[in-house]
C-alpha cells in the first residue's frame, strides 16, 4: 500500500510540475501561437508521461527486489 500512495504522489508532483510550466508560459507569453503552444504542450506532456513511467518501472524493480531477497 505505501508503494502505491509513493508511486501516486510521484505521478501527481510531474502533473503538477507541468501544470506550473504550462501556466507561467500561458502568463509569460503575450503573443499566443497556438501551433508553438502545442508543440511545447506535446513536448512536456511527453516528459510527464516518461517521468511516470521511469517512476513506475522503479517502483516496479523495488517490489520485485523485496520479493525476490524474502
Amino acid at each position: 500500500m505505501a508503494m502505491f500512495q509513493e508511486w501516486m504522489q510521484k505521478g501527481g508532483r510531474a502533473q503538477a510540475e507541468f501544470m506550473k510550466a504550462f501556466s507561467a508560459y500561458m502568463e509569460n507569453n503575450q503573443k499566443f501561437d497556438p501551433l508553438q503552444a502545442m508543440k511545447e504542450l506535446t513536448a512536456k506532456s511527453a516528459e510527464a508521461q516518461s517521468s511516470f513511467v521511469n517512476n513506475m518501472a522503479a517502483s516496479q524493480d523495488r517490489k520485485s527486489t523485496r520479493l525476490n531477497s524474502s
